[in-house]
């Protein structure tokens, strides 16, 4: 923005002066004379004299390009392309002894009394005029309260004196330093328009006294119009008259010194455009013209599909581009020869360039004799023998095809023998052709594979069962049963019963176990009989595995087991111990009776007891608290918690001091701690009986995003955000036993990030 006034006068000050009673005479005091007053005084501070025009010499095309910033001196326009001033702010108040101004940057007007411009011995009264000074004891009684007129004093001998206002300059020319009587205090306002150097291609400088790179006078230099128009081959340059870019094209940075594309060209908005290449036609009309670059010059090369006339028997044309041969310069081919050498055949050239040769047909049926040129009638001598005849059961090739018998319905040549075959039960065998050349349904001796090999209607009638086949039975305990055919069909297996026959003191199902599934033990001996932890939250009960009996084998041990179940409603941490019980026992998890394990524990702690930790969806769960080995079995001490914990997220057990990582990634949010709101993931750890540790994890110069770390159970023992920077260190006194959470949240809706986890103190 050019600055288009210049204000010549006095200082610009904004100092509101009230009138504060701290003149004396009042209305009751008679008017002063005008003697010794400066009457003109008025007349040069109401910002109405020694304005200067805007320089006629500037040019516009805006009035944007004439304001000069300043409210007092009015708003300036562009006539007809050049600068015209505005109508200055008028400031006089009418009384004659104030100096009255106008005030940037907002144009308010502002009146200061002036004792000078009165006459010896009163005071200027900004509503009286010309007054005679107030009596007084005191400062006190002569303070109007206002810090921008400076502060009163009582002269004995005088009578109340005004204050002298205090200095607001900063000292940086491109300010308006005022005093604010709403805040009492100095404020200095930028004025852009005090910076401004009248270029406008180096951009429009700034009065900005904070920034770095400020100049005496408090301005940086601004920021010059780019003119690149992202056009490699214009010249781009800044307008300094009219501050627009303008770009220049330059052909020669587009060319790329090859010939044979022509010569290329600089487009303004569209860059280089490709040129023309040469024409290179020459008047020989089978000849092709084209540019050579090794050379920079135009060649001819012959076209001889050019001179082709379509028919492949009488050759093929070329083409001459010497220039020797009249017209288009195409030369004649040279005829196809089709003579076979055999005198039983007439040889002739039919298009498209074929060589036909018609041989003798001795049987007259229309074919001509194998080896007889082209001729394919496998027998000349019999009229129903040549290609496409029907095909006849006498084992002739009647059609010509190379295969005998192979007509519609016709399985194989008549006199063919004896063929190796597939039985439909998968064995091998032999087959015949009969006389109306069809194969015999494939047979085989028969084998021990429950089917019927040899086609008489029975299967494995040779062996003493047949395989995959079962009959009733009564067992070694007396009890119905069933046996199988065996895999090699000599005889069955042994009576086995679908089910244990409970009291009878034998193994009727035959599977080592006498009366196992039988209910001789405790209550909760059977999965389902299991007993509910009730509450889920957690608790201690006694049981005991005196008299129960073994129905779970898939953890590997051979101990009997009592069950138990648990319900959660929210994904969970479930946690177990046995610590208390006298004799070694197990623990095994799973999701429902009958189901496999997913988590089987034994031996925690350095003792014979166990501890079993897992985090689980919403469901019920089974646990089997095992003795160890049949042979020690007896009451038991049970403890179990359960909690929350967050929604998502990859879970990892913790089992040492170190570093561990993860990531909130594809995690939800849901996890409720002292701050953040957005993913999660989660770590969790366990301790021993009589254990008490202080726990610290830590996020500090691990990661570079803002982390909210928690350690909880079942609530949030510890809760810490931003220790480090934007990163969280957190530590809980911890005992056990039992197990302990350690979440790793994002403070926002939603940063997924890796991470490294500190954990020390366990």
């Amino acid at each position: 923005m050019l600055a288009m006034v210049v204000v010549r006068a006095w200082a610009l000050v904004v100092s509101l002066v009230a009138h504060a009673g701290c003149a004396t005479g009042g209305r009751d005091t008679p008017p002063a004379t005008d003697a010794g007053r400066d009457t003109g005084r008025d007349a040069v501070m109401d910002g109405t004299a020694d304005v200067e025009s805007p320089d006629a010499r500037l040019p516009c095309e805006r009035d944007e390009d004439c304001d000069d910033g300043l409210r007092c001196s009015g708003v300036e326009r562009c006539v007809e392309g050049r600068c015209a001033a505005g109508e200055p702010v008028r400031c006089d108040d009418g009384v004659r002894c104030t100096r009255d101004e106008c005030a940037e940057p907002d144009g308010t007007c502002t009146s200061r009394p002036d004792d000078g411009a009165c006459p010896a011995g009163l005071v200027c009264d900004a509503a009286d005029d010309c007054v005679a000074p107030r009596a007084c004891a005191s400062d006190a009684e002569c303070d109007d309260g206002m810090f921008c007129n400076g502060v009163e004093r009582c002269d004995p001998s005088f009578g109340c004196r005004r204050g002298e206002p205090p200095s607001c300059d900063d000292g940086r020319a491109c300010t308006l330093d005022r005093c604010n009587p709403t805040t009492d205090a100095c404020e200095s306002l930028p004025d852009d328009g005090r910076c401004s150097d009248g270029r406008r291609c180096n951009g429009v400088e700034l009065c900005r006294p904070a920034e770095p790179g400020a100049d005496a006078r408090g301005c940086v230099v601004g920021t010059p119009v780019a003119c690149d128009d992202g056009i490699a081959c214009t010249q781009d340059v800044c307008d300094e008259a009219t501050g627009t870019c303008r770009s220049e094209p330059r052909d020669a940075a587009c060319d790329d010194g090859v010939f044979c594309n022509g010569s290329e060209r600089c487009e303004p908005m569209r860059g280089c455009q490709a040129g023309t290449p040469p024409a290179c036609e020459d008047a020989i009309g089978c000849t092709r013209g084209r540019c050579d670059a090794a050379t920079d010059r135009c060649v001819q090369e012959p076209d001889d599909a050019a001179c082709q006339d379509g028919l492949a028997c009488n050759g093929m044309e070329r083409c001459d581009a010497t220039g020797a041969t009249p017209g288009r310069g195409c030369v004649a081919g040279t005829a196809l020869r089709c003579d076979d050498g055999l005198a039983c055949t007439t040889d002739r050239c039919v298009e498209p360039g074929r060589c036909e040769h018609q041989g003798s047909d001795a049987d007259g049926d229309g074919f001509v004799a194998l080896g007889c040129g082209a001729g394919n009638d496998c027998n000349d001598a019999n009229p129903r023998v040549h290609p496409g005849a029907t095909e006849v059961c006498d084992g002739v090739d009647n059609d010509c095809n190379g295969r005998p018998d192979d007509g519609a319905g016709m399985q194989c040549a008549l006199g063919s023998g004896v063929r190796s075959c597939t039985t439909s039960c998968g064995s091998s065998g032999t087959q015949t052709c009969t006389a109306a050349c069809t194969l015999t349904p494939c047979t085989a001796s028969e084998a021990c594979n429950g089917c019927d090999d040899d086609g008489d209607g029975a299967a494995d009638e040779d062996f003493a069962c047949v395989r995959g086949t079962s009959r009733g039975c009564t067992t070694a305990c007396g009890t119905a049963g069933t046996q199988s055919c065996n895999a090699s069909c000599s005889g069955y297996s042994v009576c086995r019963a679908a089910a244990e026959t409970c009291g009878n003191g034998c193994d009727d199902d035959g599977n080592g176990l006498i009366d196992d599934g039988c209910p001789t033990g405790p209550t909760n001996d059977a999965c389902s009989a299991a007993i509910v932890l009730s509450p889920a939250s957690g608790g201690t009960l006694s049981g005991t595995t005196s008299g129960a009996r073994r129905d779970v084998t898939d953890c590997g041990w051979t101990g009997p087991e009592v069950f138990y179940r648990i319900s959660v409603s929210v994904r969970s941490l479930v946690y177990f111990d046995t610590f208390g019980t006298s004799y070694d026992t197990s623990l095994s998890l799973r999701p429902a009776c009958g189901a496999g394990q997913i988590a089987c524990e034994d031996d925690d702690c350095g003792t014979l007891q166990d501890q079993l930790v897992a985090v689980v969806d919403p469901g019920t769960y089974y646990l089997a608290v095992h003795a160890f080995s049949s042979g020690s079995t007896g009451a038991f001490q049970l403890r179990w918690q359960s909690f929350p914990v967050p929604t998502n997220g990859t879970p990892t057990r913790i089992t040492a001091n170190g570093t561990y990582s993860g990531s909130t990634a594809g995690t939800a949010s849901g996890w409720t701690s002292c701050a953040g709101s957005g993913v999660e993931n989660f770590h969790y750890f366990t301790l021993c009986p009589s254990t008490s540790r202080t726990v610290t994890a830590s996020t500090c110069s691990l990661v570079t995003w803002d982390t909210v770390l928690s350690i909880a159970n079942a609530s949030v023992l510890a809760c810490a955000d931003d220790s480090c920077g934007l990163q969280s260190s957190v530590s809980a006194a911890v005992s056990g036993p039992g197990a302990y959470l350690i979440v790793v949240d994002s403070y926002s809706c939603c940063s997924t990030n890796a991470y490294s986890l500190s954990v020390s103190g366990l």
